[in-house]
């Protein structure tokens, strides 16, 4: 037998007049105030039912009713959460707050959203969420939400590009951004869209490596080497990041920079410093382009706290300061063919 609410429903469901659709929301409006949880669920399943049918839409409900729905279960407030225009944004705030993260991701899917709601939901941290929302051109990013996701992109490229593209990012971190993707479309597309200059490439670069390299020398090695992989994919060697890895006394990270950008195995140039072998160092040095002053610095921090045989430093300068380019390239060559000859034979 049906319950003489859902009866008075089904007829107003009949009566397509608008005064029979507002008749109908707010008799659901009243029946989902009456505290009885068996009635609230079978209000739920209704309302589903009816904007199944076309009757109503989500955008249609009573603030009292989307409220009820907003803040229930995922499974009753997806729809409401993505399609009612004129839920407040405090109440969505609230949402994000009180619920887990299904709601929030629900809400990142609006179509359009204001910042005091982007805010709390990029500070939710929630991975999915925040990649939404930087797809999600209808929400809008306060310089404090555009900060939190490029800090997200660092551990997810999957944010890059969106971020790269959206006019509230901003030509710092674009640059920035620049160097977290390894797609040479995104990379064009930056310079395109924020006319990136070099001096906002190498701050960007910069930037980039400080973040990517805070506390790396408390790191062990297969870190290290996930993080000189990615900064080799995404072109962010350079001799300035190597005189940075050189500075910071990162010699794990110096050693494998320096392996990207002569080809020299990163265990071999750790091996010219272990074994004195200043002339084999100083041709790696040479070969990539340091300076007299630069090369003075790296042999120094790649040495780092072991104890120097007297006029080494010397040594390894006056070196430097008579080998070319071209003796240093042969040098190289001869170092990467043993080395090759090496593993073949051991194989």
């Amino acid at each position: 037998m049906i319950s003489n609410w859902k009866h008075e429903l089904i007829e107003l469901a009949q009566d397509s007049s608008s005064s029979g659709l507002h008749k109908l929301l707010f008799k659901l409006s009243e029946l989902l105030a009456t505290p009885n949880k068996v009635r609230r669920h079978d209000v739920v399943v209704a309302i589903n039912a009816l904007y199944c049918t076309g009757k109503i839409r989500y955008n249609d409900l009573p603030l009292s009713v989307a409220l009820h729905l907003a803040h229930g279960d995922i499974d009753e407030a997806h729809e409401v959460l993505v399609e009612c225009l004129h839920l407040p944004d405090n109440e969505l705030v609230n949402i994000i707050h009180k619920n887990g993260r299904h709601h929030s991701r629900a809400i990142s899917n609006r179509q359009d959203i204001n910042v005091a709601v982007t805010d709390a939901l990029l500070l939710t941290k929630d991975l999915e969420t925040v990649v939404t929302v930087a797809k999600n051109l209808g929400a809008k990013l306060s310089p404090l939400g555009v900060a939190i996701a490029v800090n997200m992109a660092f551990e997810s490229e999957e944010l890059v590009s969106p971020l790269i593209y959206r006019n509230e990012t901003g030509t710092k971190h674009a640059a920035t951004l620049y160097y977290l993707t390894s797609s040479k479309d995104d990379k064009e597309g930056a310079i395109k869209k924020w006319g990136l200059t070099h001096t906002h490439m190498n701050s960007g670069l910069m930037a980039a490596v400080e973040r990517m390299t805070s506390r790396l020398e408390f790191c062990d090695d297969d870190t290290v080497d996930q993080v000189a992989k990615n900064m080799v994919a995404r072109g962010m060697v350079t001799v300035d990041t190597i005189m940075y890895a050189a500075d910071k006394g990162i010699r794990p990270l110096l050693f494998r920079l320096l392996e990207a950008m002569s080809g020299v195995p990163h265990q071999e140039i750790r091996s010219f410093i272990d074994k004195d072998q200043c002339d084999r160092f100083a041709a790696v040095a040479r070969y990539i382009d340091l300076s007299p002053p630069q090369f003075a610095s790296v042999f120094l921090r790649a040495n780092g706290s072991r104890v120097r045989p007297p006029g080494l430093i010397g040594k390894a300068l006056t070196i430097y300061s008579h080998l070319s380019h071209e003796r240093a390239a042969r040098i190289i060559k001869h170092i990467i063919s043993a080395q090759d000859y090496a593993k073949k034979a051991a194989e």
